[in-house]
């Protein structure tokens, strides 16, 4: 994990806000459709939450995903998001420790207050990702395949996207994005969730 990653303190703002909210591992965990275990190697900086897992937790928590890659909140109603600003989030397999990420991530957005749209930039790895579990979460989602190509799935769909796809879907759906060909597939998506 690099060393940006472990600066945002992830782990720490989720258990400080899970202990605000009076809530035990055991409860949020449940909330959040996880196991205790997985929860609790986040709030160890062990692991790091899938988009799915960070929205959930965010929702529970009452907070935006931007919450847990910044320090403060600005309150303006422009947001810019530079390139070399945006924080890649990104974790290898660790055996016995975490499944790993199949994807790396950047939120498009930190400080919007409020923000019923939450994008972010995906790459998507190539591989065998059998063993991924499908993730839903609240609201609807939109991805748009900027290069390379993904398999979306559902249990009962499943449809290949090449760069320039795009796919609309409720995310409460169980759902999951395979990269596919020879490269990483690079992909936007954006999650709406009118109930923040």
């Amino acid at each position: 994990m690099s060393d940006e990653i472990q600066g945002l303190k992830i782990g720490d703002k989720l258990r400080e806000r899970r202990e605000a909210h009076g809530l035990t591992t055991i409860q949020l965990a449940k909330r959040c459709d996880l196991s205790e275990a997985r929860l609790m190697a986040i709030e160890e900086g062990f692991a790091m939450p899938t988009i799915s897992t960070l929205l959930r937790i965010a929702r529970e928590l009452g907070v935006g995903v931007g919450y847990f890659f910044k320090d403060e909140e600005v309150k303006k109603p422009v947001e810019v998001i530079r390139t070399q600003d945006r924080i890649k989030v990104a974790q290898e397999k660790k055996e016995g420790v975490s499944e790993g990420l199949y994807y790396n991530y950047e939120a498009l957005t930190i400080t919007f207050p409020n923000a019923a749209m939450k994008p972010f930039f995906v790459e998507v790895k190539t591989g065998d990702h059998a063993h991924i579990e499908p993730a839903s979460h609240k609201g609807q989602e939109f991805n748009y395949v900027l290069e390379g190509e993904v398999e979306w799935r559902s249990d009962t769909e499943s449809h290949t996207l090449k760069a320039g796809d795009a796919i609309y879907y409720n995310s409460e759906i169980p759902h999951k994005i395979i990269g596919r060909g020879d490269t990483n597939a690079k992909v936007l998506a954006v999650v709406y969730d009118d109930n923040e």
